[in-house]
């Protein structure tokens, strides 16, 4: 998955990938409000009604943390460890999507312009093989 991606969280807050961080093994982005980042090196995130659940990948594998934004109140709850955050907020650490995921289902014209793509093309093809069978006549 390369190129740019941004999408709207709740309560004014964004998400976009990162520019330069395209050669690595996983997606990451992120999060921001009113142009200023809250989180860096995003891999996953879920959506709760006013709050944004994430995690936050560092080099070497291992020091994921995890973070809740309570977006309403900008209160911002971090969990240094995978432990830590199954025990005081277990919600954080299940069913968080990675991030290619996250922006496809984001994105409600995606299934409508793949199938206006498919007919299209369709019916380009169809157009050609009528020009060849008129010309080969």
């Amino acid at each position: 998955m390369d190129g740019y991606y941004k999408t709207d969280l709740p309560n004014g807050y964004q998400i976009e990938s990162l520019a330069d961080d395209f050669d690595r093994e996983y997606f990451t982005g992120y999060i921001r409000k009113d142009g200023a980042r809250v989180f860096e090196w995003v891999t996953k995130i879920k959506i709760v009604g006013d709050s944004i659940c994430g995690e936050q990948s560092f080099e070497p594998a291992g020091r994921d943390h995890y973070f809740v934004i309570d977006t309403k109140t900008d209160s911002i709850t971090q969990y240094k460890s995978p432990l830590e955050a199954k025990e005081k907020a277990p919600m954080v650490v299940t069913g968080l999507t990675h991030l290619e995921a996250f922006y496809y289902k984001s994105w409600p014209w995606v299934i409508p312009l793949t199938i206006l793509s498919v007919v299209v093309s369709s019916g380009l093809v169809f157009l050609l093989w009528f020009i060849v069978n008129k010309i080969s006549k």
